[in-house]
């Protein structure tokens, strides 16, 4: 028997990124401990999902059809020698952009598959940011110059009032909730919309049962109010906002009946509820994913943040606080979009038609933030996608042009993708698909190289929310990705990385190990990434508010703007 490590360890199982301790005993995952949110019940099966079974345990090559599910073990050497092979032959026949990667939600070191797609070629990434917070990120950065990330829970204890729009925290934010079931003890006023009676609706002060997919016109409706009984900041928005008027025009369409017609929410509780978070301030709003997932999402998105900033909730403490960067060179700086010909851009699928997520509105909306901010909030990976089902298209029928190549990392589009039947299609279709995941998934089964990820537990990792905030935190790799004999891992460092160096990028990977990469990134904090894990997590000392009234808005007017440019 050995001596006992306890490791830190950063849990990826959901956004708030707790650093757990990992005890291992000869190189052996013994337990986790449990995790500091309270609410929390998957730090319990850490183990149980580390060792389980069915865990891919070595590369796989097909030995049969396609979905035949046979499949001959080989080394790392040899899937990374012919995959770059086969990569290199599809770009000499049909170009770069003839490969597509799909990704999932914040699982992986995504800013390095960024960099591997920019130095191929290739602009044609996508993955689940629209079920996730790309969405939201696109629209918050376009009106505001920054994405007020509601992760902080840190406000919470400074807010007065908070509207939850499509979120029920308790089960799926645990951090959040513990923050507002503390909050309401204070006193602080609680909004709830949501068609169910979720516990959130059921503790709050208002709950507006809105008929789903009207969030806009409820929000517009509350707009209408806080502007006609003139609850608005008036100094706000008349040193800070663009197209106040426009605004005021929209939401007069809106007055609560007819709010009330179109959400099946009483007027007066519209009424109620407008007054409550203009006259509780400062006050929070929340979207969760019930409203960013919604079809034609953008109008509630855009409302949500309008709410806030005729309230004067913008950059305050307890309200919508635009946190800016790290000082470390960020995700985005990683990522070498300059290495990415503008002839190549143009290729991605579905610019022509979706223009603020794809690379026209990323380069429009970024540049502006970039002005004010001296660098991009979010990264590419989550604002700058090609359009999904257009990407299934092309592989499947060449339109509008073949796409004959996909990897798939921390991605199950079999299972996520919608149009199931178009997805099958595409994926029997392609001359190469590669995937990296922990377990055999439906869309492994049709692949050509199947390899083995290491999980949370056997990678080290640096988070910072994409960028959206100073906070640090960090977790080192507890336990070997390689035992001889048992199973051989890669973490998705080493997957790029690996591929990268057989494709001509040599000179763009010269980090041995991902430590080492951290590290690089850290320089200008004048830490290392062995001193971080340690230290668990860094903050700046002091925040600074309302620091619009220095610099402006990262947006085109320099404001905020009601009315976007």
């Amino acid at each position: 028997m050995g001596d006992v490590q306890v490791k830190k360890s950063m849990c990826f199982w959901c956004k708030p990124r707790c650093v757990l301790d990992a005890y291992v005993e000869d190189g052996r995952l013994q337990k986790v401990s449990q995790s500091p949110t309270k609410g929390c019940p998957k730090w319990s099966k850490a183990t149980e999902i580390f060792y389980h079974p069915s865990r891919l345990r070595y590369p796989l090559k097909r030995a049969g059809q396609k979905g035949e599910n046979k499949w001959e073990q080989i080394t790392w050497d040899q899937a990374f020698d012919e995959i770059a092979a086969k990569l290199e032959d599809i770009r000499q026949k049909y170009g770069a952009e003839a490969l597509a990667h799909s990704s999932g939600t914040s699982r992986s070191y995504e800013e390095l598959r960024t960099r591997f797609l920019n130095l191929f070629g290739t602009p044609n990434h996508f993955g689940q940011a629209q079920i996730c917070h790309g969405n939201s990120a696109v629209v918050a950065t376009t009106i505001l110059g920054w994405w007020p990330y509601w992760l902080q829970t840190e406000k919470l204890s400074q807010t007065k009032c908070i509207m939850l729009i499509g979120r029920e925290p308790a089960p799926s934010q645990q951090t959040i909730w513990e923050g507002i079931v503390e909050a309401r003890k204070r006193g602080v006023k609680l909004i709830v919309a949501d068609p169910r009676r979720s516990k959130a609706a059921a503790e709050a002060d208002i709950w507006l049962q809105v008929r789903p997919g009207t969030d806009a016109a409820l929000l517009l409706s509350m707009i209408q109010v806080i502007i006609a009984e003139d609850l608005y900041d008036k100094e706000f928005i008349t040193k800070w906002c663009h197209g106040f008027e426009d605004l005021r025009k929209r939401a007069n369409e809106y007055p609560p009946d007819r709010g009330s017609a179109i959400t099946g929410v009483p007027a007066e509780d519209i009424r109620r509820a407008a007054r409550m978070l203009a006259r509780e301030k400062p006050s929070s709003v929340m979207e969760g994913m019930g409203v960013a997932h919604q079809p034609h999402c953008l109008g509630a998105l855009l409302s949500r943040h309008i709410i806030s900033a005729i309230l004067g909730n913008i950059d305050v403490p307890g309200g919508d606080e635009l946190m800016g960067p790290a000082p470390i060179i960020t995700e985005h700086e990683m990522e070498l979009h300059e290495m990415l010909p503008v002839e190549q851009r143009a290729k991605m699928i579905g610019s022509d038609r979706f223009k603020l997520y794809t690379w026209e509105g990323y380069e429009m909306v970024q540049s502006a933030v970039e002005k004010v901010w001296g660098k991009r909030c979010d990264h590419y990976a989550y604002t700058c996608m090609a359009q999904a089902p257009s990407v299934f298209r092309a592989m499947a029928y060449g339109d509008p042009y073949p796409v004959r190549a996909l990897i798939t990392l921390a991605s199950n589009p079999m299972v996520t993708m919608p149009n199931t039947k178009l997805v099958y299609k595409a994926l029997k279709n392609l001359e190469l698909y590669v995937v990296a995941d922990y377990f055999m998934t439906p869309s492994a089964q049709l692949a050509d190289y199947v390899l083995p990820s290491a999980s949370w537990l056997e990678r080290p990792h640096l988070w910072n929310y994409h960028n959206t905030t100073p906070l640090l935190r960090a977790g080192e790799a507890a336990v070997p990705r390689c035992v001889p004999g048992e199973y051989d891992r890669k973490n998705d460092y080493e997957f790029w990385r690996g591929l990268g160096i057989r494709l001509g990028q040599q000179e763009y990977w010269p980090w041995e190990t991902v430590e080492e990469y951290f590290d690089y990134r850290l320089q200008p904090l004048g830490m290392t990434f062995a001193e971080l894990v340690q230290r668990g997590r860094w903050f700046p000392e002091k925040r600074e508010f309302k620091k619009y009234e220095k610099t402006g808005f990262g947006t085109p007017t320099g404001k905020v703007e009601l009315s976007s440019t």
